[in-house]
């Protein structure tokens, strides 16, 4: 199996400028040190994006070299220098805030007008992707796309069999080990444009506008700035061109924090059960938001969270289960748990295996570091939002860094969780925690 040796550098320094988050993070003594000084920020997401461009860049070398087939496919044919095209957004996105930071607007005005207009022109790289790669090669648009077409026909998803791109070659799933979650945002994607990767598209600009709606958030330059990391940051083009759904976790994830610190618990509770009904790892993030309301809001109104979105979690299921729970069962739960290891996956135990170094046990590494910073969230009753989407999102990388098989989405999920974290740490006012952020 081709494993770059970049993939493996990139991996190493991911991992430690996780392990320096976590460290960072477990011995804080009060929520005080926050929120990060402004300087931070643009160095912050500047590491960020060129981990997660690496990442973006190996999967494709690796890929073209042990399957030339894909020579002829997706952005490697679009866009032959996918490298220069992919760094020069990012680049140009993080010298615009750098210059954003030091430029003074003439008025709110035209600061508002010029960020509209980048923001769109931004936004509108992904659905000039979507229309120059119709058809990507991978098995997740095929599977999903499969699965929602059998739906709307009335046919159990969950019980089809799905066509074998890869021809024997790949690893395909023996049938849709995705929960039902994603269908609604599949759907609309279909409707809108007839192309499920819409969907998560929508979740990116839901999340942009709460970003630019959102009451307090007057700091334009850098608020654009963020809205168009969403679209464009790290491995954002690929992940919308390859049809992943790790968008649609982020805005579920995002927007039922963000209605916490609104204090509309009710619906915050609906989206997260939307959340765990979406993504088997969406439990993560979950906790983290359980956690938060209880710090903020106190015990019973957690357990009314909690059974809010649990009940939401089962009803989106409970009409699959009474179609066929057996096949269910065995896609979402049994099937994914069976899925075998990848050699060529982004973690550190594909790394080890390329080296021929046998680690017992480093899977239950990620886990450990999640109860950790869930538990001294915990004990410090830490209420801020912007603190409780940093440790779910260093949570996640941990997981996905020492579990046996993650890409470059799952590296996106951490950064779009970031991206977030920083929007509550800079720009929002939180009575609860008592942070008065930049204006």
């Amino acid at each position: 199996m081709y494993v770059p040796g970049s993939a493996g550098l990139g991996i190493i320094l991911f991992f430690l400028w996780g392990l320096a988050a976590c460290g960072s993070f477990l011995i804080l003594k009060d929520e005080n040190n926050w929120p990060l000084p402004n300087w931070i920020w643009p160095l912050f997401f500047g590491i960020s994006l060129v981990l997660l461009l690496l990442n973006t860049q190996v999967m494709y070398a690796g890929l073209a070299t042990s399957n030339p087939v894909l020579l002829n496919k997706g952005p490697i044919r679009v866009f032959p220098n996918n490298l220069a095209f992919y760094l020069s957004l990012s680049i140009w996105l993080c010298m615009g805030s750098l210059a954003a930071s030091l430029i003074t607007w003439r008025s709110a005005k035209e600061s508002l007008n010029w960020g509209l207009c980048l923001v769109s022109l931004i936004a509108a790289s992904h659905l000039i992707v979507l229309r120059l790669v119709p058809f990507p090669f991978i098995d997740v648009f095929t599977a999903i796309s499969e699965a929602s077409v059998a739906l709307l026909e009335v046919r159990n998803p969950y019980q089809i069999s799905f066509t074998d791109i890869y021809q024997g070659q790949g690893i395909t799933p023996s049938g849709f080990g995705y929960l039902p979650g994603l269908f609604p945002w599949a759907a609309a994607g279909m409707v809108l444009a007839g192309d499920i990767r819409v969907g998560n598209f929508l979740a990116l600009l839901g999340i942009a506008l709460i970003f630019l709606l959102a009451p307090g958030t007057k700091n334009y330059p850098r608020i654009f700035y963020l809205s168009g990391l969403l679209f464009a940051g790290g491995a954002g083009l690929f992940v919308a061109e390859q049809a992943w759904i790790d968008p649609i976790l982020a805005f579920l994830i995002f927007a039922s924090a963000w209605l916490v610190v609104r204090e509309k618990t009710g619906w915050a509770a609906i989206l997260a059960g939307l959340l765990c009904a979406t993504k088997q790892y969406g439990v993560v993030a979950f906790c983290f938001l359980l956690l938060m309301v209880w710090n903020r809001q106190g015990g019973r109104l957690a357990v009314k969270f909690f059974s809010l979105a649990f009940f939401t979690g089962v009803l989106v299921q409970l009409p699959f289960c009474l179609w066929g729970f057996q096949d269910y069962w065995n896609a979402v739960l049994i099937g994914v748990g069976k899925l075998p290891f990848r050699p060529d996956a982004y973690t550190l135990l594909s790394l080890a295996n390329a080296k021929g170094i046998s680690i017992r046990g480093f899977p239950f590494l990620g886990p450990l570091v999640f109860l950790g910073l869930f538990f001294q969230c915990r004990r410090l009753r830490i209420a801020d939002p912007g603190i409780i989407m940093l440790a779910a999102s260093v949570s996640y990388m941990a997981i996905f860094l020492t579990n046996r098989h993650a890409f470059c989405n799952y590296y996106q999920l951490v950064f779009l969780i970031l991206v977030c974290a920083l929007f509550f740490m800079e720009f929002f006012n939180d009575p609860v925690s008592g942070k008065q952020k930049s204006k």
